[in-house]
This record gives structure tokens, sequence and C-alpha cells, in this order.
């Protein structure tokens, strides 16, 4: 249960790290004109993809919580990775539309967490929570890693730049 409440508050950790100002910010630097497309682009379809993700790995958890001795079934191993990767999927897109850094790192935890999948079968479930609750501790610790406002060299040399607030 322990496990299962860690995987829950980094998945928090993951989105909410940063705090709302950047997104704030980001969507209020948007020409007014376009401001109602990315608004529902960020805060209506990403967060389709990303609740789905709570709810799916939500379902994923409770299976392993009650069985967390055992070995995953492919459903459940599924429903746990693959939720997980909905969810950072939708944080990705999310940041992505606002322009909010670089998304390389969730979208490589993406594929990290559907990689899982087969690991989950032959790891008891506690053990598979424990190895995506280090995954996404390495993501939430990236986000801080990098000061708002500097150039962020992400997978492949891409640069994005993280939002700012204005200056008064």
């Amino acid at each position: 249960a322990a496990l299962a409440l860690t995987l829950s508050y980094l998945m928090w950790w993951v989105y909410f790290g940063e705090g709302d100002e950047a997104a704030e910010h980001a969507l209020s630097a948007v020409p007014e004109s376009r401001r109602a497309m990315v608004a529902m682009r960020a805060y209506g379809y990403a967060h389709y993809v990303l609740l789905l993700g709570v709810v799916v790995a939500a379902a994923g958890t409770k299976k392993v919580v009650g069985h967390a001795g055992e070995e995953l079934k492919l459903a459940e191993a599924v429903a746990l990775a693959g939720g997980l990767a909905l969810y950072l999927a939708g944080d990705a897109a999310f940041r992505r539309v606002l322009g909010l850094g670089n998304v390389a790192y969730r979208a490589a935890g993406v594929v990290l967490a559907l990689a899982t999948i087969p690991l989950g079968l032959v790891v008891a479930g506690g053990q598979l929570v424990a190895l995506i609750a280090v995954l996404l501790l390495v993501l939430g610790l990236e986000s801080r890693a990098t000061p708002s406002g500097r150039v962020d060299q992400g997978f492949g040399g891409r640069v994005a730049r993280r939002a700012v607030p204005p200056t008064p």
C-alpha cells in the first residue's frame, strides 16, 4: 500500500511540481486570438489523456495492492504501465502546447513505462510499482534540475525554452 501511495504522490509531483504559475504565464502570453484554442488543447485534450492515465493506472495499482507478492497478469501489467504511459503522454502534450520546456524526458518516460510490461510478468507487482515510482522520481527531479527560463538541452539535442514569467 505504501508503494501505491508513493506512486500516486509522484504522479502528482510530476504534474504540479513546478506550480501553476508557469502555465498561467504561458497561457497569458498567447495572443488573445489564439488563447481559447491553446487553452482547449492544453486543459482539454491533453488533460483527457492525462486523466485517463490516472484512472487506468489506479486500476492497475488496485490489482497490485491486492496481490503485491505475486506476479502480475498481462492485463494488470498493461494497466499499470499503460496508465502511467498515458499520464506522462498527457503531461507531455500539456507542456508542449504551452511551451513549458523540453518534453523529451516525459516522452522517454512513456517508452520506459511501456517497457516495464514484460518485467511485470516475471517480477512481483510491488517491484513493478517500485520501478515505476523510481522512474517518476527521476522525471520529477529532472523537472526541478533546470531553472525556469534556462535553455534546456534534451534528447537528440533539441532545444526548448521554459516559460518565464513576464517582469513587471
